[in-house]
């Protein structure tokens, strides 16, 4: 159970912090439909649609503003606070610096609970109807993608594909054949197929053949064959999600399955951890904003926000950096990613020690 001060505190910065997410995701969101009016008038692709997809895509700035969010709002909530006298008041009755702290953790927790809901759950599933609605409204493509996998009409064929594991890596397809009386003729399952060359290439083929005049079927098993299909990779790439959109587990399932066919994953396996941390940097930017307000209460709202930009520039720029860096010169993900986060942590104790 919260204490008054510990709801007082928690009110006040998730109310600031909502502020600030609104304020920035509307930003992005804006920027988002602007680039996606480029593609007007690109088969049935017209201004709603535009901002509909740029709508859907609100979930995943969500993800993104969060850290920034956390650190500008816990400026802005705890230099309210500050600015009014309310923090001495609670010191001076006696609530101690390491109880703000804590008090804030817990604030924080929420924060972390809604980057994790919004991570795992609401930012894929929007991000994957934006791609839809874009790829059906632009290409015309009769295409459906559920937890199951991706279905698709080519022609008089439909196609389930079970993964898609990048634009030119495909495992369980499942192809349904049909006839001029819509009658269904050929079953084909393969376990993989591979883009190279400029045509797919499917591998470990079972098809049963369905004889029309007759009430019989038999079956057949190749070890390759090509695929003509209308689903290109650059398709595809529409269809599939980034990395950093991708859930956990698509994300551990996808790294393993590049693994074992010898592709480099490492562009997944920084998605993998920054998918961790994530959270935790939330949590982290909004413990940094404690040490700045109290050691310096009488600082005004346009410095702090200056001041959290500053930081949160710093802080993103840092970690793309690292990431580029990880997949040039071929560095520990695990490392490179928690870099950053040890940072601001070893920060945050540091300007602790010093208001003590």
């Amino acid at each position: 159970m919260l204490k008054l001060y510990e709801r007082y505190l928690a009110r006040t910065l998730l109310s600031a912090t909502s502020l600030t997410l609104l304020a920035l995701v509307g930003l992005l969101i804006f920027f988002k439909f602007i680039d996606e009016s480029e593609d007007l008038n690109t088969g049935h692709y017209q201004l709603l649609d535009a901002l509909w997809v740029a709508l859907l895509s609100a979930p995943g700035y969500l993800l993104q503003a969060f850290p920034m969010a956390a650190l500008l709002g816990g400026l802005l909530g705890l230099g309210s606070l500050a600015s009014h006298s309310e923090l001495i008041a609670l010191r001076a009755a006696g609530i101690s610096l390491s109880q703000i702290v804590v008090a804030v953790a817990k604030t924080g927790l929420l924060l972390l609970l809604c980057v994790i809901i919004c991570s795992e759950w609401l930012a894929p599933y929007t991000e994957q109807q934006a791609q839809q609605w874009r790829l059906v409204r632009q290409q015309g493509a009769i295409t459906h993608q559920t937890d199951d996998g991706l279905w698709a009409r080519d022609g008089n064929t439909f196609v389930h594909i079970a993964q898609i594991h990048t634009s030119t890596q495909l495992s369980g397809i499942t192809s349904y054949i049909l006839d001029e009386q819509n009658q269904l003729r050929i079953h084909q399952q393969a376990a993989n197929a591979r883009y190279q060359d400029g045509h797919w290439q499917l591998y470990n083929i079972l098809r049963t053949h369905f004889l029309a005049d007759k009430d019989q079927a038999y079956t057949t098993q190749q070890t390759q064959a090509r695929w003509d299909t209308l689903l290109s990779p650059e398709r595809l790439a529409v269809i599939i999600r980034e990395p950093a959109l991708l859930t956990l587990p698509e994300l551990y399932q996808t790294i393993h399955y590049l693994r074992d066919n010898g592709q480099q994953a490492r562009d997944y396996q920084l998605a993998y951890w920054q998918k961790i941390t994530n959270p935790l940097t939330t949590l982290l930017m909004l413990l940094l904003a404690v040490p700045f307000v109290l050691s310096q209460p009488r600082r005004g709202a346009g410095q702090r926000i200056m001041l959290g930009a500053l930081i949160g520039a710093g802080y993103f720029l840092l970690s793309r950096g690292l990431s580029s860096a990880a997949v040039v010169y071929a560095l520990n993900p695990l490392l490179v990613i928690f870099i950053p986060t040890l940072l601001c942590l070893a920060g945050i104790s540091y300007l602790l020690r010093q208001i003590r």
